[in-house]
Order: structure tokens, then C-alpha cells, then sequence
């Protein structure tokens, strides 16, 4: 007249980081009747794939498939088995266990400023997602993933990447979990071209200090680099004593202007300020 009960089970109830589809043992108590267990009478919630694959005795053994990272599956052992006397479990018994995590994190968004005029690249978005949590943030120059347990790994997004020198660089973003799981590489790394060389004026035509110059003649300015020539106008370079002065054209590292209504045997002084940036956003050096 004594119902069957369940005495052991593996994975214990309760055991976290089970690897996928593995076996569950059940033990009884006594001897149970092995026609009245089956995966009717012991069953796995959320639904996977579930066979009976052994009973003997007072054991049986099932074997899931097609099971979920980090998924907790319930089984639930009902009073449909009986002992090999028929006499049923008094009540159903349900145990649970999660399995391994193994599904790494999904960097989303990832962007970075280019051009940079600082060595501290600035990273305006970064971020990711994991089925768990993500631990860890990091960005390297390789494709090759990074292991978890490499340093450098921070637990929040970083807002800026440093390099030594100026350059392009291919920056690579990466987000890891709890599990030591590393995402994959980002399909698209950001180009970053840092310059932090502010540019110069190299040659001027007329060369300072030049005298008998034709009135109203063009000025050609020439830089150490190529210039945003947005930022190159009749108020960024400027001349004195007024005069007509007009940009008549800007290109590369070179722009030209041109007076008018010039006097005769008259200095006149041309000041380049540092509103004139070059591409990367550098102010010219004076």
C-alpha cells in the first residue's frame, strides 16, 4: 500500500548551468512498473524534445533535445507512475534545472567620430544585447575576438577609445556575458582617421614682406594640408587696410583672393585666423 516516491534525480533540482540535452536520471524510492512510465506520465515544460530512453528497476532515464540556452525546463514526474504493484505516487513531483548559457551577446549599435581631432577617439553609441546580461564592453583594432578573460574588458559601454598616434584605425566594438560567452565580430567596425597636426600656412604669394606688387593683384595662400574651405572666407582671412577683398577660390591646401580699389605705394597687412580649420576641425597654428 506505500506509494513510490521519487528519492534522487540528476540534475539535482535546482542545478544551474546543465549542459544542453543532457540525460535525466529519475530514482524511486522502490521498483516502479516501467509501462506506466513514459514521456505521457513524465513530462518536460517548455515543450523540447523528450524520450524515454531507459527503465529498470527502480530508475529510468530520458533524454531531451533541441533544448534552449539558459533555459529553465521543469520536469514534472506524475501520479500516472505506480510501483511494480500498481500502487500510484500520491502526488505529482515536479524539479527543475537551468541549462548553460551558450548564446553570446549581439553588439546593435556602434559608432565612432571620424574624423577625431583627439587621441581619445569619442564613441558616441555602443551598445548590446545578451538572453542573460551583458558583463563586459571592449574595443580593439583586430577582428579576431578578444577572450573573456582578457584585460580591458569594462562593465559599462566605453564613451571613448585612446590611441597613440595619429592614423586610421578600424575600430572593433565586443560585448561578453556572465557565461564567458564573447559576441561576434560587429559586420560594421567604425573607420576612424585621427589628426591631431593643426596646419599651418607654408608659403603665400606675394611672400611677406614683398614690395612692387601690382595693384589689386591676386594672393595665393598655401597650407601644410588640406583645408575645410568652408571655413576659409573674406572674414577668415582678412585685409588692412580695407579693401575690396573677395575669395576667388579654394581647393586642396591652397586658396586664392583678390583686392580691389588697392592705393598706390600702400602696406597692406593680411591677417589668416584661426577660425580656418583643416579637415579634421584643427584651427590653424599662427
Amino acid at each position: 500500500t506505500v506509494a513510490p516516491t521519487v528519492s534522487t534525480t540528476l540534475p539535482a533540482s535546482g542545478a544551474a548551468s546543465v549542459a544542453l540535452n543532457s540525460s535525466v536520471t529519475i530514482n524511486w524510492s522502490e521498483n516502479v512498473n516501467c509501462t506506466s512510465v513514459s514521456t505521457g506520465t513524465v513530462t518536460i515544460s517548455p515543450a523540447a524534445g523528450w524520450t524515454m530512453t531507459s527503465c529498470n528497476g527502480s530508475q529510468s532515464v530520458f533524454t531531451p533535445s533541441g533544448q534552449g540556452s539558459f533555459t529553465t525546463y521543469t520536469i514534472t514526474v506524475t501520479t500516472g507512475v505506480t510501483d511494480a504493484i500498481g500502487n500510484p505516487m500520491a502526488a505529482n513531483y515536479p524539479f527543475s534545472y537551468t541549462t548553460s548559457d551558450v548564446t553570446a551577446p549581439n553588439v546593435t549599435a556602434f559608432t565612432a567620430t571620424s574624423p577625431s581631432t583627439s587621441l581619445n577617439i569619442p564613441i558616441p553609441s555602443f551598445t548590446a544585447t545578451d538572453n542573460a546580461l551583458v558583463t563586459g564592453y571592449k574595443i580593439t583594432t583586430s577582428p579576431t575576438p578578444p577572450l573573456a578573460g582578457d584585460p580591458g574588458w569594462t562593465g559599462t559601454a566605453p564613451s571613448t577609445y585612446t590611441v597613440g598616434a595619429d592614423g586610421t584605425y578600424i575600430l572593433y566594438p565586443w560585448a561578453k556575458d556572465a557565461a564567458g560567452n564573447v559576441s561576434a565580430v560587429f559586420g560594421t567596425p567604425g573607420i576612424v582617421t585621427v589628426d591631431t597636426a593643426a596646419p599651418t600656412v607654408s608659403t603665400t604669394i606675394p611672400t611677406s614682406g614683398a614690395t612692387g606688387v601690382a595693384l589689386n593683384d591676386t594672393v595665393t595662400i598655401n597650407w601644410t594640408e588640406n583645408i575645410d574651405c568652408s571655413t576659409v572666407s573674406a572674414s577668415t582671412v582678412t585685409i588692412s587696410p580695407a579693401t575690396g577683398w573677395t575669395r576667388m577660390s579654394c581647393t586642396g591646401s591652397q586658396a586664392v583672393f583678390s583686392p580691389a580699389g588697392q592705393a598706390n605705394s600702400t602696406m597692406y597687412t593680411l591677417t589668416v585666423t584661426t577660425a580656418v580649420k583643416d579637415i579634421a576641425g584643427n584651427s590653424i597654428t599662427l
